[in-house]
């Protein structure tokens, strides 16, 4: 898979620092400490679009919107399970 975008840096002193900080916290909890550190940064990745390639003639190009859309979906049982 292949994706692309560019990266965007979020201050610490920008509106949306808390959220993005927020986020951060909720997917990795125990990681707070890192806030701390004078050299830790928060970006973020939107995508522009992307393509995958599952096998001979088996290549999709991704939107955003298929990205976010996959991004949300639940996990399947089989990724549950594990």
């Amino acid at each position: 898979m292949r994706l692309s975008g560019r990266a965007a840096h979020v201050p610490r002193d920008s509106a949306s620092y808390p959220a993005a900080r927020d986020a951060y916290l909720a997917r990795f909890p125990d990681s707070a400490v890192t806030f701390t550190m004078a050299d830790f940064e928060l970006y973020r990745l939107p995508f522009d679009g992307g393509r995958l390639v599952a096998g001979f003639a088996r290549t999709v190009n991704l939107r955003p919107e298929n990205l976010r859309r996959a991004a949300n979906a639940p996990a399947s049982e089989e990724e549950s399970s594990s």
